[in-house]
């Protein structure tokens, strides 16, 4: 009867214990294994969890390369029409081993004088410690690619996709005056795998990619921070995935990643994801002081800072900056027409408009990214010009010296480096006139003055002769107001 009772007790708990089992089976299964970058970060610290997925595209996920490979000699290859010769290329990303084996396409009866440009290729492949089978065989023209199609699972590359992974293994070979074959192989395997998520105001994008090594800490992650309001600053930022990477103000670091590439962890170890309003405006202001700055002057050669020239100027003197590059003579055939960034006048004509009857000492100093070598060997080396000529550029190497009879209108101005026009973030493309007082604060500014640039000359010769500074222009609008 005992015995009865058990066997009834084990019939009805029996399914039950099957139905644990498999979902404890089940829930293993869902476990996400992770590939832990860093194990000490502190609790309290913010993490970004990024969903990433895996898309057949034309961007490169894995990109390796092998150069100057040489060919071995096959043992055994006595025959005339044997391989004699082989590439051993190993295992490839797909986990199979490939040999091309080459040999002289004048062995073979070609009627053809370009036939030391021919040879005959033979690839074969091993699948797992297999034999090798051929995989294709033929003429090949030397100095053109050999392509080998490749078919990677998504398990041999840790990545989250359902299909097989395409490929290509490509092969140049050539050859020089020698009986020894090389060659450069380069493995490429086509996808994107990235993910994103919202942060503060922005998506946050993240992109893995994969240069000559597939292990999770040699993978390279690149972050974009795109903020939701066009007005707001972008940023980015690219590194090893084991590293630590600046995004804007914000220090990251992976903490950890599945191992099948499906989700990443970030750690936020300092500063913040929060996106940063653009700063387009430029930063010379009428009524404010003008930046403080350093630039080699061009004639004298010393470093000028704006210190200097407001002692040269005195406290009752004036600083008069012209960004912009010197008169030149152009070609008739252009009709006379400058470039907008060139002065429509020439530097003493200049200086004369802006010294008439004024009293007040005057510091000219011209602002170019471009200077005349006539100018500055006939005219201004060994003499003592009345004004100074400062690089535009932090580097004075990257001036554009233009000798006689050159184009201006097909000679290009280039990114050369950084400018104080772009630190000042004033516009490349103009003429701008800046009148400074001896306490270093803006009393007059052009941004476009290449159109009618006497009459700004003129306007800041009138605001100099009537001892226009800052401070008295506050002070008149001050007392204008207590009056009404």
């Amino acid at each position: 009867m005992k015995l009865q009772k058990q066997i009834l007790i084990n019939a009805i708990l029996f399914p039950f214990i099957i139905l644990l089992t498999m979902l404890s089976s089940q829930v293993k299964a869902d476990e996400k294994q992770w590939v832990v970058f860093r194990d000490n970060i502190p609790q309290e610290v913010e993490r970004i969890n990024i969903v990433l997925e895996y898309a057949q595209s034309g961007s490169l996920f894995y990109n390796a390369s092998q150069n100057n490979i040489k060919t071995e000699k096959i043992e055994g290859g006595r025959k005339k029409d044997e391989y004699k010769q082989q590439f051993n290329l190993g295992t490839t990303v797909d986990g199979n081993q490939y040999v091309v084996m080459v040999r002289d396409a004048t062995d073979m009866s070609i009627s053809s004088t370009g036939s030391d440009t021919l040879c005959m290729a033979k690839v074969l492949r091993a699948r797992k410690n297999k034999k090798y089978e051929v995989v294709k065989e033929g003429l090949l023209s030397l100095h053109r690619e050999l392509m080998i199609p490749l078919e990677v699972s998504p398990e041999q590359i840790s990545v989250p996709f359902k299909k097989p992974v395409a490929g290509v293994l490509r092969l140049n070979i050539h050859r020089n005056n020698g009986p020894v074959y090389e060659g450069r192989c380069r493995t490429t395997l086509d996808g994107t795998l990235s993910g994103s998520t919202s942060v503060k105001k922005a998506f946050l994008n993240a992109s893995i990619t994969c240069k000559s090594s597939l292990k999770p800490k040699e993978r390279l992650l690149n972050l974009s921070l795109k903020p939701f309001d066009d007005q707001m600053v972008s940023a980015s930022c690219s590194g090893k995935i084991s590293g630590e990477l600046m995004l804007g103000s914000a220090k990251l670091v992976v903490e950890k990643m599945t191992s099948n590439s499906s989700e990443l962890v970030l750690a936020l170890l300092g500063g913040n994801l929060e996106p940063v309003k653009k700063q387009d405006h430029a930063l010379v202001i009428a009524g404010k002081p003008f930046p403080t700055f350093a630039r080699v002057e061009l004639v004298k050669r010393q470093l000028l800072t704006l210190d200097d020239l407001k002692k040269k100027a005195n406290a009752d003197g004036y600083v008069v900056l012209i960004f912009g590059d010197f008169k030149r003579a152009m070609p008739g055939h252009h009709g006379g027409r400058l470039p907008m960034q060139n002065l429509s006048l020439g530097e003493t004509m200049i200086s004369d408009i802006l010294k008439k009857d004024s009293k007040k000492p005057i510091v000219i100093c011209f602002v170019c990214q471009q200077l005349s070598l006539s100018d500055l060997y006939e005219k201004w080396i060994g003499c003592e010009p009345e004004f100074y000529v400062l690089s535009d550029f932090s580097n004075p190497l990257n001036i554009q010296f233009v000798g006689i009879g050159m184009d201006q209108h097909r000679y290009h101005r280039p990114d050369r480096g950084e400018t104080l026009r772009g630190k000042l973030r004033l516009k490349n493309e103009k003429v701008i006139t800046v009148l400074i007082d001896g306490d270093g604060n803006v009393v007059y500014l052009n941004m476009d003055a290449g159109n009618a640039l006497a009459d700004s000359l003129v306007q800041i010769n009138n605001l100099m002769k009537k001892g226009k500074t800052r401070k008295n222009t506050e002070d008149k609008k001050e007392k204008k107001v207590q009056l009404q």
